[in-house]
């Protein structure tokens, strides 16, 4: 049984356009769609709640994970056919799409206390698709800030220290707020994009996903 997962905490406009279209991917493709929200204590507290992800996966063998920033597109194909149930389907973003080795490093240094310089893949956490078998990854814990992440700073250590292998799933499926940005014209983003996600470099998220929605439900 597989599950449709989204979190958010607090007061998230975009969630009207957001949601709708993650439940209509559910619906689609015959899967369980689950939203865990709760009232905003703290960006840390909101991030821990990702951590719901292994008591589900006791229950569900496989998992999308979708930040409630993410904009699916209706005809996106079903993301746990492409991506093999051994590996954790995510954006791989270092070293060549972002520098983030040494963030890499402080955060294994930080839950694991070990760091191994023969993996430096550093993954975005807004978008994943994970099985029963990658559990540990999502051990309840408390997080602390590296480098300014909280979560993904967490499960990019875990995944290192479980040995958890990764499946890129590139900007096709997690077109990120930094390179929406650059778009001075969103429609003329290129059509192969499924998963739209955005992140604070975004900018003004609210207009940009009005825009973005429009774009998917048009093509």
């Amino acid at each position: 049984m597989n599950l449709i997962l989204t979190i958010s905490i607090g007061q998230r406009p975009w969630t009207k356009l957001t949601i709708p279209l993650m439940k209509k991917y559910a619906e689609k493709h015959g899967y369980e769609f689950k939203l865990i929200s709760d009232k905003f204590t703290s960006e840390k507290n909101a991030k821990e709640h990702k951590c719901s992800i292994y008591q589900l996966l006791d229950t569900y063998d496989r998992i999308l994970y979708l930040d409630d920033t993410c904009i699916i597109h209706p005809k996106c194909p079903d993301l746990f056919n492409l991506v093999s149930e051994n590996l954790l389907g995510v954006l791989i973003e270092s070293p060549t799409f972002f520098e983030l080795t040494q963030t890499l490093k402080n955060a294994c240094m930080t839950y694991n206390g070990f760091y191994d310089d023969k993996d430096i893949r550093w993954f975005n956490s807004g978008v994943m698709v994970i099985s029963r078998q990658h559990k540990e990854m999502f051990l309840p814990s408390k997080f602390y800030l590296v480098n300014g992440f909280f979560d993904q700073a967490y499960f990019n250590a875990t995944r290192i220290k479980n040995n958890i292998e990764i499946y890129d799933l590139t900007e096709k499926y997690n077109y990120l707020g930094s390179m929406i940005r650059k778009n001075k014209n969103l429609f003329d983003i290129k059509n192969d994009i499924f998963i739209y996600h955005l992140t604070r470099s975004t900018g003004n998220r609210i207009e940009v996903a009005k825009k973005l929605y429009l774009k998917v439900i048009n093509e």
